[in-house]
């Protein structure tokens, strides 16, 4: 005899399998009918589509009850509910909308804890990430079939570019209503990247609300919170692959080479993210790494103080060179500046380390950080700090200085608020490079008239890739704080 629970989950997983044939059904089906059009030579790609989402039901149905189910089946709904209001006619109605709601159905009905808070913010997060991704556009046009599925490549070889890497084996999706771009890398990293990103959301908030409790309130704010920064950002940057696509005025190949490790970067960061709060924060416990930096040794101390004294003999001779006239050169050389003024006060640090600043003094000179570091990104500063050797020497030197006093906030304020300081600025920093990437893209204009799009592109990119483990480090250190702040006990509710 089976128990309730038992008898629930076999219901569900004969509901999902109903699920399964109505949506093969829809797609099989409809290709022979005429509701769906497919090229020539997209019609194994087509087949390799269907057998792919049969693969993920059968996943589901192996993990029910489990997170990858739940994640797997809340993605699938997403697309179906899509290509029925994109094609809005009878058929797809008839099919897809009594498999989703059998889906949804069933997802609502796992043993999975915050199920409708998971799956609305999923469905926000993908929805976001194909917008920023370009890869959906609505637009009104006629078609030969209420879905017509193309080769990707065809579509983009016939405006001349060579097809993106991270698009191979891509569907281009066509209705009279929107246009899709459906690829496996896409696919697969969409899927990957938006169940990490929303669950990492939650068990970071719980992890928050648990320490403040076990802290008994000696936190006054929130500052961990900020940590969202850092899931945006990854959330944005695993979709430049399918902008690409759609850009004409980007030189491809470049950025393909760059989009790979920016790719993996992206994920693992979320991965290793997800690891560390389930198997360290939420067990009380914190990796070594986190605990703090110690200071450096009297050779380990010569060689950085070293490659100091390097780092500003470069100035000049950068400057005599007209190096600055390389947007790679001229911020890369910005944001290492920036590292330097930090590594400063690190080596000072123990002469002051009796100074505490109040929290008004701290927010003061954090925003003298801030704004000593993005002012040269403003196209009027840029064009000086290119054109003239005294204004790229006092950029740079305005870099260091903005890296050497949030090194003060954070050594010298309370040590909580100093961090959530850090964490804002490291944010602020990787926001420069989105916007530059999306403006670029998204207005084909130029914000530095001196360079041209692909070089703002490219620059945006490998900006990106810097500032990606830097934030995820400043996001860890803020989590994991106060377990070694107030010492929370291992068995803290």
């Amino acid at each position: 005899m089976f128990s309730m629970n038992e008898r629930k989950n076999y219901f569900l997983i004969f509901l999902l399998i109903i699920s399964s044939l109505l949506s093969d059904a829809y797609f099989l089906y409809g290709y022979r009918n005429g509701d769906i059009l497919i090229s020539s030579d997209a019609v194994n790609l087509f087949y390799l589509l269907v057998l792919t989402l049969n693969l993920l039901y059968l996943t589901s149905i192996i993990t029910f009850n489990r997170a990858p189910s739940f994640y797997i089946l809340s993605y699938i709904s997403f697309y179906l509910l899509g290509t029925i209001i994109v094609t809005r006619n009878l058929f797809s109605i008839c099919l897809l909308l009594p498999s989703s709601i059998l889906m949804i159905f069933s997802i609502f009905n796992m043993n999975i804890q915050n199920k409708a808070s998971k799956y609305i913010s999923m469905g926000i997060v993908l929805l976001f990430m194909l917008y920023i991704g370009k890869t959906f556009l609505f637009i009104i046009q006629p078609v030969p079939a209420p879905l017509t599925i193309e080769n990707l490549a065809d579509r983009i070889m016939a405006i001349g570019l060579p097809l993106p890497i991270t698009e191979d084996y891509g569907l281009f999706l066509s209705t009279g209503y929107a246009d899709f771009i459906l690829s496996p890398s896409q696919f697969f990293l969409l899927l990957a990247v938006s169940s990490l990103l929303v669950e990492n959301y939650h068990k970071i908030i719980k992890l928050l609300l648990k320490n403040r409790k076990a802290e008994n309130n000696q936190i006054k704010s929130g500052n961990g919170l900020i940590s969202a920064g850092y899931a945006i950002v990854a959330t944005m940057s695993c979709q430049c692959e399918s902008a690409i696509a759609l850009l004409p005025a980007v030189t491809i190949l470049l950025i393909n080479l760059l989009l790979l490790p920016f790719f993996i970067l992206s994920v693992t960061l979320l991965i290793l993210t997800y690891l560390l709060i389930t198997y360290f924060y939420e067990r009380k416990r914190v990796p070594n790494f986190l605990k703090g930096v110690r200071y450096p040794g009297k050779r380990a101390l010569i060689f950085i103080i070293l490659l100091l004294v390097i780092s500003q003999i470069i100035i000049p001779i950068a400057a005599f060179m007209n190096l600055q006239t390389s947007p790679f050169f001229l911020f890369g050389f910005g944001m290492i500046m920036i590292l330097e003024g930090f590594v400063i006060f690190f080596i000072i640090s123990p002469i002051l380390k009796k100074i505490k600043f109040r929290k008004g003094t701290s927010l003061f000179l954090f925003i003298l950080s801030v704004l000593s570091s993005i002012i040269w990104f403003y196209p009027y500063f840029t064009t000086l700090a290119i054109f003239n050797p005294i204004y790229f020497s006092a950029m740079s030197y305005l870099m260091s200085l903005s890296g050497f006093v949030i090194g003060m906030v954070y050594f010298l304020s309370e040590e909580r608020y100093g961090i959530g300081l850090l964490e804002i600025y490291s944010v602020i920093l990787g926001i420069i490079p989105i916007i530059i990437y999306y403006y670029t893209f998204s207005l084909q204009a130029r914000i530095w008239k001196i360079w041209n799009v692909s070089e703002q592109s490219e620059l945006s990119i490998i900006l990106w890739i810097i500032m990606l483990p830097v934030m995820w480090i400043v996001t860890q250190k803020s989590l994991a704080s106060p377990i070694y702040i107030y010492n929370i006990p291992h068995n803290a509710k």
